[in-house]
């Protein structure tokens, strides 16, 4: 038995390294071995998680076809479509909702796949996926933030402008009592005490109008 379950732990870190390296060959020759498809290493990743994350479709392909959980939690109790949102990869997302994976899945703190995605640069494209695909724009974490926060937060402008554009609320209010523009302020001023680069400056005078437009509306109710 001993060998066996030595045998088993051996496949398994062999299929994590077939999927770090995008071998799709190497990745069919050990699901036909019946290798453990939601197996995980130290770090608590697990195959599926780890293709969304680098972007390796084929592999994802694999894996999904031959039946790994869609909604398998690893690091920080996040699921693969957590890990494609977090490497910015809107087309492995696009592969994971194709497959069912579900769009407002949550993590351990509360985010959703979007709130992943309003994290990182250059990522309004897999964003809008995320929307087109019936995420909740106003979805909040265990802190109350929405993803305008959390793009706010980490002064990503072009997101800001992608989740305005939906109608995202720029009066929302964390548990802290913070709105999308505190949070952008605050961001500009970590910037080294110069001014906000132009296109964050931009991002702050869109938020400010919108939170205006916002607060006249709740006026006049």
């Amino acid at each position: 038995m001993g060998a066996s379950v030595s045998a088993s732990h051996a496949e398994e870190e062999a299929l994590m390294e077939a999927v770090c390296e995008g071998d799709v060959e190497a990745v069919n020759q050990l699901i036909a071995k019946g290798v453990d498809l939601d197996c995980f290493d130290d770090e608590q990743s697990r195959p599926l998680h780890v293709a969304a994350h680098l972007g390796h479709a084929a592999v994802a392909s694999a894996l999904i076809a031959a039946g790994a959980d869609l909604e398998s939690k690893g690091q920080l109790e996040g699921t693969p479509l957590h890990a494609a949102a977090s490497g910015n990869e809107s087309g492995l997302a696009a592969l994971l909702l194709d497959a069912q994976a579900c769009v407002d899945a949550r993590d351990e703190s509360g985010l959703t796949p979007l709130h992943r995605a309003a994290q990182r640069a250059s990522s309004a494209r897999l964003a809008a996926l995320l929307l087109e695909r019936g995420a909740a724009l106003e979805a909040r974490n265990v802190d109350e933030y929405t993803p305008l926060h959390v793009a706010a937060m980490c002064g990503q402008a072009e997101l800001l402008g992608v989740l305005l554009d939906r109608g995202a609320s720029p009066a929302a209010r964390t548990l802290q009592g913070d709105a999308p523009l505190d949070l952008l302020r605050r961001c500009g001023d970590r910037g080294g005490g110069g001014a906000a680069s132009p296109a964050l400056a931009e991002a702050i005078r869109r938020l400010e109008a919108a939170a205006e437009r916002a607060a006249g509306a709740g006026s006049e109710k």
